[in-house]
């Protein structure tokens, strides 16, 4: 079972470059390790995809929440717990596992074919909408599980966690969570990006995730005022329906796997051992964490866009974790 669900990391982040044009090679993770960007769709010749781009970002960071969880679940309590009563271990199988999703880079996969989705009309807003939100899971439980390997899981533990902590600071997956928070501000009728007296920080943003521009989608939903993404299970826009709730759950996901992840990434501090920054600059992570902490208060007063929280907030975020809203707190 486990063999299978490695082999399929493998060849499944195979496919998406085979999708993408590049030569055919051995469906392995040691092979899969060279391609930081297995998601680039450029050229003539992937111009007739473009309308598939969005059910096939959707497919694959479903593949990638689901191979998240099923490593979760090789987590086991410790048998020896005398020195730390939540010890915990993973099992040989788990252990492969984690090391296929990280050396497959299958989260920056998934990552990248969300923000790199090109536009496509509106069933690519559908797909695409159902894909961000899978792939934040993803980052979510891949931040819970990254925390408790490193203070709970012993010098294995943490090993496994400099590697969940490189994989989820892959440049695809920082440009997706600046494109999610983006989203959130657009939601709230702040634009797409940050204006005025905030323009370098979106340069430090922009920057700091190795993108320019910002995500289409925000920038569209922001110049038509219109929320495009569906209700989870339908397949229509969501304009004139009910938001509240759903809305704001979507929201939660977005602040606890940016905010809130790069809190717990820092907290557990794993930089030095990964190599790799554990979050944005200090300040630039304090105007992220001001503006979203600004586009909730604004949905929540219903000054975003039309239908946004609609007909009445249901709070959501009130009731999330202590963690998440504790997150706010230390960043600003």
């Amino acid at each position: 079972m486990v063999a299978d669900a490695t082999g399929a990391i493998s060849a499944f982040a195979a496919s998406l470059r085979a999708a993408a044009g590049e030569p055919s090679q051995p469906a392995s993770a040691s092979a899969l390790t060279q391609h930081g960007h297995m998601w680039q769709f450029t050229g003539s010749a992937t111009a007739h995809l473009d309308g598939l781009m969005g059910p096939i970002a959707d497919s694959v960071c479903q593949y990638t929440w689901i191979m998240v969880l099923f490593a979760a679940e090789h987590i086991r309590t410790a048998e020896d717990r005398d020195t730390d009563p939540h010890a915990i271990s993973v099992t040989p199988e788990g252990t492969s596992i984690i090391g296929s999703l990280v050396a497959s880079e299958l989260v920056a996969a998934a990552a990248a074919a969300v923000v790199d989705c090109p536009c496509a009309g509106g069933f690519n807003h559908i797909t695409l909408s159902r894909a961000a939100c899978d792939a934040a899971r993803a980052m979510i439980m891949l931040a819970l599980t990254q925390k408790d390997l490193a203070l709970h899981g012993g010098p294995e533990g943490r090993r496994l966690a400099c590697g969940l902590l490189r994989a989820t600071r892959h440049v695809a997956v920082r440009r997706l969570q600046v494109a999610l928070l983006d989203q959130l501000a657009a939601h709230a009728g702040m634009g797409a990006e940050l204006r005025g007296r905030e323009e370098e920080a979106q340069e430090q943003a922009d920057g700091w995730a190795g993108s320019s521009g910002g995500w289409w989608f925000a920038r569209e939903e922001a110049q038509r005022e219109q929320l495009l993404g569906p209700k989870d299970g339908e397949e229509e826009p969501v304009a004139g329906s009910p938001t509240a709730g759903w809305l704001e759950d979507r929201h939660c996901n977005t602040v606890s796997a940016t905010l809130w992840a790069w809190r717990t990434a820092e907290e557990v501090q794993l930089t030095g051992e990964a190599g790799v920054p554990a979050a944005p600059p200090p300040v630039l992570r304090a105007r992220l964490a001001a503006r979203a902490a600004e586009a909730l208060c604004r949905l929540c007063r219903g000054q975003g866009l039309k239908g946004a929280y609609a007909p009445a907030p249901q709070w959501e975020l009130a009731m999330a974790p202590v963690g998440i809203l504790y997150s706010f707190v230390k960043t600003l």
